[in-house]
């Protein structure tokens, strides 16, 4: 993408919405500015993963780009058991919990 930018009195530059929105790029982003020859080079700076929501899915993206981990199938699969386990042993606790609340109530 190419557009044509101005720079206010203040040295501000405005970023165009569509460059942003294909950067993920949001308000309060930090910006390392690096400087090329005769050009300048704005870099995100990400301290941590972050989060966009685009087309209504969550995707995460690293903090450095440079070297993404690795997500494999057998990683998500233990996540995705880990979480089941998670929540039968919270349904089987409140399921307890109820049993001797209700048993208290009735005695």
């Amino acid at each position: 993408m190419s557009t044509t930018v101005e720079i206010d009195k203040a040295g501000r530059i405005v970023v165009p919405k569509k460059l942003r929105d294909a950067l993920h790029l949001t308000p309060g982003t930090r910006l390392i500015i690096e400087r090329s020859g005769d050009r300048f080079i704005l870099v995100p700076l990400a301290n941590e993963a972050r989060l966009v929501i685009q087309n209504g899915t969550p995707l995460i993206f690293p903090a450095d780009r440079s070297n993404p981990p690795v997500l494999t199938n057998d990683m998500v699969t233990e996540l995705v058991a880990q979480g089941r386990l998670e929540r039968e042993r919270r349904a089987l606790s409140l399921d307890e919990n109820s049993a001797t609340e209700t048993a208290r109530k009735t005695a």
